[in-house]
């Protein structure tokens, strides 16, 4: 099975996009030491006059418990 994942982050800069969007990630999966996946997508639009507003986008492979 595959999974489409999305959530919104917002940030002054891009390297706190990045730092929010691992954070969510982190405690989505549960994992305090898990990675964006490479293939992960950030759309970034201005969101008030001093942040920004990022999309990101996952997509992964999920297993399937027996």
């Amino acid at each position: 099975m595959r999974a489409n994942i999305e959530f919104e982050v917002f940030g002054p800069t891009v390297d706190t996009l990045i730092s929010e969007a691992k954070k969510s990630w982190r405690e989505l999966t549960n994992n305090q030491d898990a990675e964006l996946p490479h293939d992960t997508e950030i759309n970034v639009v201005p969101h008030t006059a001093s942040d920004y507003k990022a999309t990101v986008f996952i997509r992964m492979k999920v297993e399937k418990d027996a």
